[in-house]
């Protein structure tokens, strides 16, 4: 795993392994409790 939330974001960042890459603009980390039980995980809206 990642030793800590900046590190994920990082490796988020570079992700290249899937298609979302080929067309992303930003990887935005959301706020909100780091320690929770539940995280949701998602695309956000296109733009066109």
């Amino acid at each position: 795993m990642y030793k800590d939330w900046e590190e994920l974001e990082e490796v988020c960042k570079d992700c290249k392994k899937c298609k979302l890459c080929n067309n992303r603009t930003n990887v935005v980390i959301g706020t909100g409790n780091k320690n929770a039980d539940l995280m949701f995980i998602g695309e956000g809206p296109r733009s066109r």
